[in-house]
């Protein structure tokens, strides 16, 4: 391996027992593991290379894990550097959301999970490569631009190309089996994939809400929709033909650095939800299903009231029957987890069933 495509991944812990287990568990991956046994000695780090990754203890000694991230946002050099805290599985809920505050991508719970971890970090270090190679080429190719790219303007004004349609509650927006020759972006409101096998058995597979793309597997050559979209709520969409995209993708790095950290973040959510149906109770799985519905984990303020969403439609997400949907609805409604009052809302509160047994 040259080391044009060698990764470069901090891990910060005070405790030199988890240094070495954890550079045994990654050097697998043959990247360059660097090491540092506080905050001070990360900041240094940072100062002097780039890194793919960071995986940070949150609680240690002097500058403990949460400042030594706000330090790292501050440079503009290390800004956009993906965060993982490492923490203790006794953290609470306030402990998480000071982390994703200062700026991280992710949490992970101690005892780790080796494949999932390594998995993970495997996306950072796919991702940081790509973003090496696309610089590389658009320093050797292409000539600097007199006008800065409108990203935002781009996926939602109608252009050559491109055309932006309204749905309403319960209407497709494409069927699984369509044509597979354009990309679409959710502009607002939300949108349930599902699919349907040869037996007719169907499945809930996604929510999307607004800023999501839909369809991005015919970029990848799909010739036919894997999938059903259907508006769960009346949502706006732009639509972007499939040789539109790849163009623009190619010759826009804004672009393609926004639609790259969407795909990380999908790519992410599928893994947490592999695991999330093979390790956790389905108590569990609707409490994740019902936090991620409201928005939590996501830039901005979560929803005040979900969008109305049946009991047989949660069952199919979570993997689960309406009566059991049914049973811990009530149960999170008299713990104050939940409550309907013009609709349903969720309160943090409820993310102590998915943190603890």
């Amino acid at each position: 391996m040259s080391n044009a495509s060698v990764a470069s991944i901090l891990i910060v812990d005070d405790d030199k027992r988890n240094l070495m287990a954890m550079q045994e568990l990654l050097q697998c991956l043959g990247q360059n593991l660097v090491l540092a046994d506080s905050g001070e000695a990360a900041l240094r780090c940072v100062l002097k290379d780039d890194f793919a990754v960071i995986l940070l203890d949150a609680r240690m000694p002097g500058i403990d894990g949460f400042e030594t991230a706000r330090l790292i946002r501050e440079r503009q050099r290390s800004r956009h550097t993906p965060i993982i805290f490492v923490t203790a599985a006794r953290d609470d809920l306030g402990s998480m959301f000071r982390g994703y505050e200062v700026g991280a991508v992710d949490y992970i719970v101690k005892p780790l999970i080796p494949e999932v971890l390594k998995s993970k970090i495997s996306v950072f270090i796919n991702l940081h490569a790509k973003n090496a190679a696309l610089v590389k080429e658009i320093a050797e190719q292409k000539p600097k631009q007199a006008s800065r790219f409108d990203v935002q303007a781009f996926l939602t004004k109608v252009a050559e190309g491109k055309s932006i349609s309204t749905y309403q509650k319960k209407q497709v927006v494409f069927a699984q089996g369509d044509l597979a020759d354009s990309i679409s972006y959710i502009h607002k409101g939300q949108i349930k994939l599902t699919v349907v096998s040869e037996h007719g058995k169907q499945a809930i597979v996604a929510v999307l809400g607004a800023g999501d793309f839909l369809g991005e597997g015919c970029l990848a050559g799909q010739p036919l929709r894997m999938t059903t979209a259907t508006a769960m709520t009346e949502a706006s969409v732009v639509s972007v033909e499939k040789s539109a995209m790849l163009r623009t993708l190619h010759n826009e790095p804004s672009l393609s650095e926004l639609f790259m950290s969407y795909l990380l973040a999908r790519n992410i959510r599928i893994e947490e939800d592999l695991v999330d149906q093979i390790l956790n109770s389905s108590e569990k799985r609707l409490a994740r299903v019902l936090l991620l519905l409201a928005g939590f984990g996501k830039k901005g303020k979560p929803a005040a009231v979900l969008p109305k969403i049946s009991q047989e439609t949660l069952a199919e997400m979570v993997g689960t029957t309406r009566p059991r949907v049914n049973f811990f609805m009530n149960k999170f409604k008299k713990l104050g987890f939940i409550e309907f009052k013009e609709g349903l809302r969720v309160h943090s509160s409820l993310i102590n069933v998915v943190l603890h047994d």
